[in-house]
């Protein structure tokens, strides 16, 4: 339905349609559907969400797979780390475990829209008092001599950084399908987009800090940065927690 998504009467479409404030609706009403823009739309919808997951899942793959190890029950290489050979020296590492996770997702969003919702708001809420420990925890332990160079590898490393970041902000589009529901979506849209973009920059900002503060650079542990921070810093406790 994404991606074959038209609507039936052209033209007749209102705001009280549920359709007025989707970016296909949009497109086929400001250009019309001579280029087919919703069909396009649709699926580069559909892409960006999939590219999304799919890096979420790794990251969570690779925290699965530290947990795992902590506890006393490593998970095998071929389920996180599969070597692919794509020719020309160029090797990828697929993670089934990954695929397993996505699967796992997928289960828990088949009971309906309002189970989603409710497991989406414990999990929102889970994540701002683990990033709260996590910065209140970690403050202990930074070292500001980790900050000195504070950007070693220049423009370069800090372009790269802001291409991973993008991920954060996947997903912010989807507030502006329930404006219809707002009594004033002029003035409480824009405040509600601005305001959880402010707040998940500087999260994201302070959680920098701490983690660059706590750990070398060059030491970070890419696939688990938090959990093995909290473990070199010799709060292995902590560390468990942030899994």
């Amino acid at each position: 339905s994404v991606s074959c998504w038209k609507p039936k009467n052209k033209g007749t479409l209102t705001r009280n349609d549920g359709l007025a404030d989707d970016p296909r609706f949009a497109s086929y009403e400001g250009i019309g559907s001579h280029f087919r823009v919703a069909w396009y739309i649709g699926w580069n919808l559909t892409l960006e969400y999939g590219i999304a997951a799919s890096a979420i899942a790794r990251g969570w793959a690779g925290y699965c797979h530290y947990f795992l190890e902590n506890i006393g029950a490593p998970v095998p290489r071929w389920l996180y780390d599969v070597p692919i050979a794509a020719g020309r020296g160029v090797t990828f590492h697929g993670c089934p475990l990954a695929l397993v996770i996505l699967a796992a997702c997928t289960l828990v969003l088949l009971p309906g829209a309002k189970a989603s919702s409710r497991l989406n708001v414990v999990m929102t809420a889970c994540n701002l008092v683990l990033i709260l420990f996590i910065v209140v925890a970690g403050a202990t332990a930074v070292n500001r001599d980790n900050w000195h160079p504070f950007a070693p590898h220049g423009m370069h490393g800090i372009a790269t950084g802001a291409g991973f970041v993008f991920f954060s902000y996947v997903g912010f589009d989807t507030v502006c399908t329930l404006a219809e529901e707002l009594e004033n979506p002029q003035r409480d849209l824009p405040r509600a987009i601005l305001g959880s973009l402010g707040i998940v920059t500087a999260l994201y900002v302070v959680v920098c800090l701490v983690l660059t503060g706590m750990e070398p650079v060059e030491r970070m542990n890419i696939k688990s940065p938090l959990a093995t921070a909290f473990s070199d810093a010799g709060m292995g406790w902590a560390g468990a927690a942030t899994v």
